[in-house]
């Protein structure tokens, strides 16, 4: 059958019979990564709808109509993996779409100057409310060619929203941490040791942003 995510008896069955049973092999996350794909809904009796916010929410949405089904008794009662909150990875569709996914900078180049435009870009997404945020950490489409770049670009991640390692699919490309030397990896250990301590505060901050209406986690001081 095509694709209908616009269905919701379609949207329901593909959450219930293809993807909830993965999410109980232990899959806990999703990334569509759709590009926008403007043409999806097309001749459908509603073409304006934006498919990368339509996905979003969908995706986003499905564990809680199943438990809302289950209390209807019209579906089994969810298991422990379906009843977690549900994280996906995904493309902004628009204001008010930030509610749902956990967005990124795109594609970017591994250089000192995509590095310094991250900053800038992680808290001008507290503008929207976009708290959940990360960037290809290293850079998407080369190696890393100075291996400094790389130790500073995790210290910005450690200290980001999302901390999130990431490269196009090219076996030239080596983001392990343990692949660098010394005097590089003990940097970047640090980094994470540094980001694990934080997490009880990042995950209050970001639940204080999600429920009680406070600043993204990252945001620029002229929001204060």
């Amino acid at each position: 059958a095509a694709f209908a995510p616009l269905n919701k008896t379609y949207s329901r069955a593909f959450y219930q019979e293809v993807l909830a049973p993965l999410e109980r092999q232990g899959i806990d996350a999703w990334w569509l990564d759709w590009q926008q794909g403007e043409d999806l809904f097309a001749g459908s009796e509603t073409p304006e709808v934006n498919p990368t916010w339509w996905l979003n929410y969908v995706y986003s949405t499905q564990r809680d109509a199943l438990a809302d089904a289950a209390a209807a008794g019209t579906a089994d009662a969810p298991s422990r993996s379906e009843r977690k909150r549900s994280v996906i990875l995904h493309r902004w569709g628009g204001l008010g779409n930030q509610r749902y996914p956990i967005g990124f900078s795109g594609d970017v180049d591994a250089s000192w100057a995509s590095l310094a435009f991250q900053p800038f870009v992680t808290s001008a997404a507290a503008n929207v409310n976009f708290g959940y945020w990360s960037h290809d950490i290293g850079g998407f489409y080369d190696d890393i060619h100075d291996p400094e770049l790389y130790v500073r670009w995790i210290q910005l991640g450690a200290l980001s929203p999302i901390f999130r390692a990431h490269g196009f699919r090219n076996t030239d490309i080596d983001k392990k941490f343990w692949a660098f030397p010394p005097a590089c990896f003990a940097p970047m250990r640090q980094a994470l040791q540094l980001r694990l301590g934080l997490l009880p505060h990042i995950y209050s901050a970001a639940a204080a942003a999600a429920t009680d209406g406070e600043l993204s986690p990252v945001h620029g001081l002229y929001l204060e």
